[in-house]
């Protein structure tokens, strides 16, 4: 991934998230993180993940879905967009 840690509040969860990686694509935000992609799971569709995500999982959030970020750093490399 290429930035380090974020506090996010996606859209989906009543509060924000921390994470230690994340990166910025062109439509939206890749975090990784089983805990976060398991309660993200269970917030939208009531279930968990399913075993095989145990060793890491990484989750694509569109911008639509991202109220907004906080980094101690601007992002490297790469453009935010803006909408």
């Amino acid at each position: 991934m290429a930035n380090k840690a974020a506090l996010i509040k996606f859209s989906a969860l009543d509060v924000a998230v921390i994470t230690v990686n994340y990166s910025i694509d062109e439509g939206g935000i890749w975090v990784e993180g089983t805990t976060f992609a398991n309660e993200l799971k269970q917030k939208t569709t009531g279930e968990t993940l399913p075993d095989l995500f145990n060793e890491g999982a990484y989750s694509f959030v569109p911008f639509s879905k991202v109220d907004w970020i906080i980094t101690p750093e601007k992002p490297k490399n790469e453009t935010v967009r803006r909408d």
